[in-house]
């Protein structure tokens, strides 16, 4: 048997002692076989030897690497945190120039953890302006590189581009449905071409690191049929990694692991063709490095020879519980017809797309990150219990939500009292008399809080002053509705022995409350004017009337209407928005003794952050174009 560990130590040993001040060695060549290659300036290859590098930080020897290279790569960014192709004031850089280019700033993100993790929340604001500058469409795909608007040369749209730009966002559990789309039809039609890869392999790889949705067995399928024809062990690594990504088991990839084991083994210091470079007169060639090759390598054996251990963090783990969280709840409803048909329906409403799933699946995705220690306890029956109370619960109370908004079918109710009834009575079986009165009590808060909606927060029942400080005095009360979504956590740490008034339970419940606030205040500002035709006072729609009438402005003046919005409210909202997702992410904090569950906390509060950031590089667009047009 091939020992992996003895492999990667060696080839770690021989790494700490290249000196990388300005980076590992790239090379280029007109010539696929480097025959003739040259020394580099190109800086980008870097960025994947350092993402491949944090997998082995198990192991003590890359650590002083990684702190260099990170050094290194930190430098080459400029003052709006963009990145170049190229070094930094390289003979390259001038007589080649390229323009700062989004590959390499989302590499840049992704590889050094959102610019070292010191600030993310700033950082990933930092590349969301940078991305709105260069919007092919409304929240993409995007153009490779950043120029002025006009500069029409440089304005194409790459899929391995924006899949690099997916993989960044991803790493704070953020996700923008046009890139999921672009990447899924790119999957649906087996084609993964770029103009700046020389072989689909890379191109898939950067896919499959990106990409979690219902067409992952469809890039599985295409590895599968394309692995054998990897001509190179850089191909043949992106190919492994690449199915790693889609959920196969190393095991069933022995063979290929053994061969790129076989090739580290063998030093044979052979470069292959990675990046497609172009110089001033449109001539091809070739940039490759070595040391990427045994950067991908090295990961691979390394997730190969501890898959068993990461098992329960696959995200294909994850999709096999809420498989048998829909199956147990069909099996129930096996001789009740049209009440399981509608299930389905409300199945598919309710957990389409990776945010939502994770939603219902949080018990478990919390469970994932727990030391190996404490997860022993945890079994999958347990947590498939959790999984069917925070499904049964959204659609109960979703179903409830639509007659309360005069918007009901009053063919879903069945169903919803079918899925409340589902949620007590499993809240019952899993959990103990104490936190079975707390998860009562969460429920009644939910229904109390739907009570006050709609007395308080209609138009007709409302004057027309100071609506915000008088309703919204605090934003709690928006919370209570949600927090249906943080039973499932908090039960799971009562099974690890904590009782209802630790500091744990209270983090796990702060940080849903901070979380649903951030994450409603987002969905009012974008159903601002919707709420106010239909009567609703949401906390934007308060802020807007408020606003409305202290400047006694008509509600049939549009134009001056927009300007408040745009103008005031909005970014007063926002600025909530981020306040609460910080204190959610300051809540997660409390939870770091336990294991990765409050780095999974503040993945999830993320994509609200991102929203946000998002609606703000909004208006500045919105501003200057009014600006612009007068």
């Amino acid at each position: 048997m091939i020992d992996y560990s003895r492999i990667i130590k060696t080839k770690l040993s021989r790494l700490s002692k290249i000196d990388i001040r300005e980076g590992f060695r790239v090379f280029t060549s007109f010539d696929p076989d480097f025959a003739d290659k040259k020394p580099s300036s190109a800086v980008f290859p870097n960025f994947f030897i350092l993402d491949s590098f944090k997998s082995l930080k198990s192991y003590p020897e890359i650590k002083p690497v990684i702190e260099r290279l990170t050094s290194f790569l930190v430098s080459q960014g400029n003052d709006r945190l963009c990145f170049n192709y190229w070094r930094r004031n390289s003979e390259a850089a001038a007589s080649v120039p390229y323009p700062d280019d989004l590959d390499s700033t989302s590499m840049a993100f992704a590889s050094l953890d959102l610019l070292n993790g010191e600030n993310d929340g700033e950082a990933l604001a930092y590349l969301i302006m940078i991305l709105s500058s260069e919007e092919a469409f409304e929240g993409g795909p995007y153009y490779t590189w950043i120029t002025l608007p006009d500069a029409e040369k440089w304005k194409d749209v790459d899929l391995a581009v924006n899949a690099n730009i997916a993989y960044a966002l991803s790493k704070v559990g953020a996700e923008l449905p046009n890139l999921v789309g672009f990447m899924e039809s790119a999957i649906e039609m087996g084609s993964f071409s770029s103009r700046y890869y020389e072989t689909e392999f890379s191109v898939a790889y950067f896919v499959s690191r990106a990409y979690r949705g219902e067409k992952i067995g469809d890039l599985k399928i295409w590895f599968e049929k394309n692995i054998d024809k990897a001509a190179n062990p850089l191909d043949l690594s992106f190919s492994v990694l690449g199915l790693m990504n889609c959920g196969v088991d190393s095991s069933n990839l022995s063979l290929y692991v053994e061969k790129i084991a076989n090739w580290l083994d063998s030093e044979s210091g052979n470069i292959y063709p990675f990046v497609v470079e172009t110089n001033r007169n449109g001539v091809k060639s070739y940039s490759g490095s070595y040391d990427l090759e045994l950067a991908l390598a090295l990961e691979v054996i390394n997730r190969a020879g501890s898959s068993g251990a990461e098992v329960s963090r696959d995200d294909s783990y994850l999709v096999g519980i809420l498989s048998k969280v829909k199956s147990d709840i069909e099996a129930d409803l096996d001789d009740c017809g049209g009440l399981r048909k509608s299930f389905s329906r409300w199945f598919e409403a309710v957990s389409s797309g990776k945010e939502k799933q994770e939603i219902i699946l949080v018990a478990s995705l919390l469970a994932s990150g727990l030391p190996s220690d404490s997860r022993k306890g945890i079994s999958d029956e347990f947590l498939v219990s959790l999984g069917v109370v925070s499904l049964c619960g959204w659609i109960a109370y979703s179903i409830y939500d639509g007659f309360l908004d005069g918007e009901g079918n009053p063919a879903d109710l069945p169903l919803a009292n079918y899925c409340l009834r589902k949620v007590v009575s499993e809240l019952k079986s899993s959990s103990s008399d104490d936190f079975f009165g707390l998860s009562l009590s969460i429920l009644n808060k939910m229904d109390a809080g739907n009570l006050w909606e709609i007395e308080a927060a209609r138009i007709e029942n409302s004057p027309l002053e100071e609506r915000y400080g008088k309703i919204y005095s605090r934003l709690d009360i928006i919370a209570d509705k949600s927090m249906g979504h943080s039973l499932g956590p908090t039960i799971l740490l009562s099974k690890l022995g904590y009782a209802v008034g630790s500091v744990e339970i209270a983090s796990v419940l702060g940080f849903f409350k901070n979380y649903i606030i951030a994450r409603q205040l987002n969905d009012d500002l974008r159903d601002c004017f919707e709420d106010l035709a239909k009567g609703r006072i949401s906390p934007v729609v308060a802020l807007l009337t408020d606003a409305i009438a202290k400047r006694g402005i008509d509600l049939k003046d549009e134009v001056e209407i927009n300007k408040i919005f745009w103008n005031d409210v909005l970014p007063l909202v926002c600025k909530l928005a981020l306040e609460y997702s910080a204190s959610a992410v300051a809540a997660a904090g409390n939870l770091s003794h336990l294991g990765d569950v409050s780095v999974i906390l503040s993945r999830i509060i993320a994509p609200v952050r991102l929203a946000t950031e998002r609606t703000l590089a909004d208006r500045k667009t919105y501003l200057q174009f009014t600006k612009t047009c007068g």
